[in-house]
């Protein structure tokens, strides 16, 4: 027979886990956006944010439909310049995470970085900032001044 007591009590254990493991996580992109800024001057802001992605419509190219594109909301760890309202964000990399907090994902199309704790989830961040394509991205925000856009 079922104990729902012990059930009951490992459920509340497992909610404050999961509540300690999203404030840590919270914490890491804290310090990741506070660093940005800083070596940016302010020019360049990363956060956790859904984005809009074009991406093909499977159904659409089938019956022969060319360039066939549907916009779908991701979340995302993404960049943009807070000098510039409602600038342009640009998706640096798909992200997802677990209800429990971990493990959560760094996706970069071609590369996934999957992080356990914290230190493993800095670890990868700093990867994913290390990688040339992210870097392109982030390079062109560095050069914008407030009139300007990037595409």
């Amino acid at each position: 027979m079922a104990s729902y007591s012990n059930a009951f009590k490992k459920g509340l254990k497992a909610a404050k886990n999961a509540v300690r493991a999203k404030a840590e996580i919270d914490a890491v992109f804290k310090d990741l956006e506070s660093d940005i800024l800083k070596d940016t001057d302010g020019n360049v802001k990363i956060s956790r944010r859904e984005v809009d992605v074009d991406e093909n419509d499977d159904y659409l190219v089938y019956l022969g439909v060319a360039n066939a594109k549907r916009s779908t909301r991701v979340m995302a760890i993404a960049a943009e310049n807070p000098k510039i309202s409602n600038g342009p964000v640009k998706l640096l990399a798909r992200w997802s995470q677990d209800p429990r907090g971990y493990p959560c994902k760094i996706d970069l199309g071609d590369i996934e970085y999957i992080s356990q704790d914290r230190d493993a989830l800095q670890e990868n961040l700093a990867r994913m900032l290390a990688n040339p394509v992210v870097g392109e991205k982030l390079a062109a925000f560095t050069e914008l001044q407030p009139e300007q856009s990037v595409a």
